[in-house]
C-alpha cells in the first residue's frame, strides 16, 4: 500500500519486488521479457502459492473433477495405490526426501515448511550437498512452485 501512495509499481526494482508467493522466503529472482525485468521475492506461502496457481489449470467445473475439458476421476489416497512418475517423484525425491509411498497430507505438511523456509538455508543445506546429488539451484529454487502445481 505505501508503494502505491509514494507512485512506485510493484517489482520494477529489486527495491520494490513483486512478493511471490511460489519462491521459498527471502528468495529473489528476475524475470526478464520485451526488454523489461520483473524482479520477484518470495513470500514462501504455499496454500497462498496454491491459490494463485489454481485458475491456471483450467478446471472447467465446480467439482475440480475436469482438467482442461477431460475427466478426471477422485482419487483418494487412503484406499488407492499410487505411483507417481518423472516430475511427481523428482518433486518429492530431490528436495523433499520423501520417495517411497505417497502420503499426501505428509507431502502437504512438507511442502508448506520447505516454502517457509528462508532462502539463506536452503541454499546453505544445496551448498553442503543435502539434496539429491542431481538436484539442482533450479530445483531447490522452484520446488515450491513445483509442489504447488504437483499437488493441485
Amino acid at each position: 500500500m505505501r508503494n502505491r501512495l509514494l507512485g512506485k509499481q510493484i517489482g520494477l526494482t529489486s527495491e520494490t519486488p513483486y512478493l511471490d508467493p511460489c519462491l521459498p522466503l527471502d528468495a529473489e529472482d528476475e524475470v526478464q521479457q520485451n526488454g523489461q525485468t520483473l524482479y520477484l521475492r518470495g513470500t514462501g506461502d504455499f496454500p497462498l502459492c496454491r491459490d494463485v496457481i489454481q485458475p491456471f489449470m483450467n478446471k472447467t467445473n465446480e467439482t475440480q473433477t475436469s482438467l482442461n475439458g477431460i475427466y478426471q476421476p477422485p482419487i483418494h489416497f487412503e484406499n488407492s495405490e499410487f505411483y507417481g512418475f518423472s516430475e511427481f517423484f523428482y518433486c518429492t525425491e530431490d528436495v523433499l526426501r520423501m520417495g517411497g509411498d505417497y502420503n499426501a497430507a505428509q507431502f502437504l505438511k512438507a511442502a508448506n515448511e520447505y516454502c517457509a523456509t528462508k532462502w539463506s538455508v536452503l541454499w546453505e543445506r544445496f551448498d553442503r550437498g543435502l539434496y539429491a546429488s542431481h538436484a539442482d539451484l533450479h530445483r531447490v529454487k522452484y520446488q515450491c512452485f513445483k509442489s504447488a502445481w504437483m499437488y493441485e
